[in-house]
């Protein structure tokens, strides 16, 4: 970690999944703890929308960098126009409400293993922050890391839905949870706000 770190990176995990986990400990590791915010983001986008906008309204150290794999790409995109501000997209869902409206009902959190309920208004709320956040105008924002063989989100319709980026990245390998290829993202960071 290096102590000449200054801003704050704001990591926004994927569907069924939590803040504290190895993606975001590596941030932590690398950038400090107190420059890394990982929340655990509530199901209701709209509950979202108001976790993020409150906790970027407390950042006391700038620049900020929203940094998101799956559905958190998605959020990191939003954010990032919301807010002028950077973002890094890991594998990002660019259809939520299409990706996602198969999983209504019932599912498991990946990390905890707890039931939790997607509810028909949760997708429909994405459908409308779609209308909302631009894959093409946000070129000079985004940082987009795809893996070929992500076996959830098509990583052809992500490149074309991002035709203008500000670095983009494109691995054969890693997978939707692109654990191997994650040094990358980590050390993108620096490149970003330095």
């Amino acid at each position: 970690m290096s102590s000449d770190f200054k801003g704050t990176i704001i990591f926004l995990h994927g569907f069924g999944s939590v803040g504290d986990s190895a993606k975001s400990r590596a941030l932590k590791a690398e950038y400090g703890e107190q420059n890394v915010i990982a929340p655990d983001l509530p199901l209701d986008p709209k509950a979202v929308v108001k976790l993020i906008s409150d906790i970027v309204r407390s950042i006391k150290r700038y620049p900020i960098l929203f940094v998101g794999t799956s559905l958190g790409g998605f959020y990191a995109n939003y954010f990032a126009q919301k807010f002028d501000c950077p973002g890094i997209l890991v594998n990002p869902a660019t259809v939520p409400s299409r990706t996602l409206y198969n999983r209504i009902g019932y599912n498991k959190n990946f990390a905890t293993g707890e039931d939790f309920l997607w509810e028909p208004d949760f997708v429909k709320e994405l459908g409308k922050m779609e209308k909302d956040v631009s894959t093409v105008h946000s070129g000079g924002l985004v940082n987009l890391f795809v893996a070929k063989d992500d076996d959830v989100i098509d990583h052809r319709e992500t490149l074309q839905n991002y035709p203008y980026t500000a670095h983009c990245a494109v691995y054969q390998t890693g997978g939707h949870r692109f654990e191997e290829n994650w040094g990358d993202v980590v050390a993108h960071v620096r490149k970003i706000l330095s």
